[in-house]
């Protein structure tokens, strides 16, 4: 993918970020800590997908009832990411100036879209439209993963530490494949939708990662972006 062509709205983001959660055994006093919003135990991944659908950063560490915003707060990404590059990222997530989100209470994900074949009907959309596209590297990562590596999909019986070291052998071997063979046909493979994403028109919970000024500041570049654009 030439993403500055194909995105060329977005040439400054540095990659596109989700959270994974990947299914694990806990003791029974962490039962509830694990337990993530669906009812099930699992490890909420951060995972941020380069637009070669390799893995450019992942944070394995936290629980699976922590909320993706805190998790990206917990991990060093935004501060690994340099001056004026920013990461794309669902409504899950709070703006920031180095996380560009979309516009909520508007269509966003590619397949309300396709429904009826409608497209874009004023700025905002989209905006929210071109993000989606863009962003969709990270998904089609998160169920590459998920297909090429089973245990990624089963609970992990070890100490959490064992986990996440797994966790990051899945990612580096991953890595290596993409990089070495010739054709790697992984990402293509059928596959059934995770609903894992949330949806810009959806209630969720804001982490304020630091003051309202942050929030204004990501406010102001997604207009300037959504005028450009538009």
């Amino acid at each position: 993918m030439d993403f500055v062509r194909d995105f060329l709205y977005f040439d400054q983001a540095l990659v596109a970020i989700d959270g994974a959660h990947v299914p694990i055994a806990v003791s029974a006093e962490d039962t509830e800590r694990f337990r993530n919003r669906k009812g099930w135990i699992s490890n909420n991944v951060l995972i941020a997908s380069d637009w070669q659908l390799n893995v450019a950063y992942i944070y394995p560490g936290a629980e699976g009832a922590a909320h993706d915003s805190m998790v990206l707060a917990r991990s060093e990404l935004l501060q690994l990411t340099g001056h004026g590059m920013y990461v794309l990222a669902d409504a899950g997530y709070a703006l920031h100036p180095k996380v560009l989100t979309p516009f909520r209470g508007v269509r966003y994900h590619l397949k309300e879209f396709a429904e009826g074949f409608e497209r874009p009907r004023m700025a905002k959309e989209l905006f929210n439209w071109r993000h989606a596209k863009a962003r969709n590297a990270v998904e089609r990562l998160n169920g590459c993963l998920k297909r090429r590596f089973k245990i990624l999909r089963v609970p992990i019986e070890c100490e959490f530490t064992a986990a996440k070291a797994v966790i990051f052998a899945c990612v580096c071997l991953h890595n290596f494949i993409r990089r070495e063979a010739s054709s790697d046909l992984a990402e293509d493979m059928d596959e059934d939708k995770d609903d894992d994403t949330v949806s810009a028109t959806s209630e969720t919970l804001s982490f304020d990662f630091n003051t309202g000024s942050q929030t204004q500041c990501g406010q102001s570049t997604r207009s300037m972006w959504e005028v450009a654009s538009w």
